[in-house]
């Protein structure tokens, strides 16, 4: 192979991980998870469900239809049109035993895979705008939570927050 090839195979197989870890497994699998434990756990005057309520209002129905049109064997978008075929299952378990909740850090994720260094890595323009983005909405959630958490014992306190995060953890995400 020439390096045109090698390179086209890399950036091949980099969108399939992005399609299948980056966008399936971590925006839609894990978000139904905390879909599923907010409706479950906090009701609708809850602080967080009406923080998380505009952002998770439309999860469910999206996944439902992306079950009926990406998962069927032969027919599933998933096999017909990733190069990775059937084995998206393969590397959907792999990313999910590997998830820490770092992964949904953007400062983490960034130092972790080695992009969060401007000098070293100039003109990253994911980074720059991811930065920026998770800036803005760690002040407007810790801004949102402060109103009704302003002390450790009202966290604590709390039960259906604990429920719904031990609902995550148990029936969700994986705790390794």
């Amino acid at each position: 192979y020439d390096w045109l090839t090698a390179k086209m195979w890399v950036r091949e197989a980099d969108a399939q991980v992005h399609q299948v870890v980056s966008r399936h497994l971590m925006t839609h699998l894990f978000m139904e998870a905390i879909c599923v434990a907010t409706h479950r756990h906090l009701p609708a005057v809850h602080p967080v469900y009406k923080l998380l309520l505009p952002h998770l209002r439309y999860t469910l129905a999206v996944n439902v239809l992306g079950r009926d049109c990406m998962y069927p064997a032969e027919d599933g978008l998933f096999e017909k049109y990733l190069a990775i075929g059937c084995h998206y299952e393969d590397l959907t378990k792999e990313a999910y035993i590997k998830f820490t909740l770092d992964d949904l850090h953007v400062e983490k994720d960034l130092q972790s895979r080695e992009v969060g260094d401007a000098e070293a890595l100039p003109n990253y323009h994911y980074r720059e705008d991811a930065l920026l983005l998770w800036k803005v909405i760690k002040k407007f959630v810790r801004t949102g939570i402060f109103l009704h958490y302003w002390t450790p014992e009202n966290i604590n306190n709390d039960e259906e927050l604990h429920s719904w995060i031990f609902d995550i953890y148990s029936m969700g995400m994986p705790v390794y």
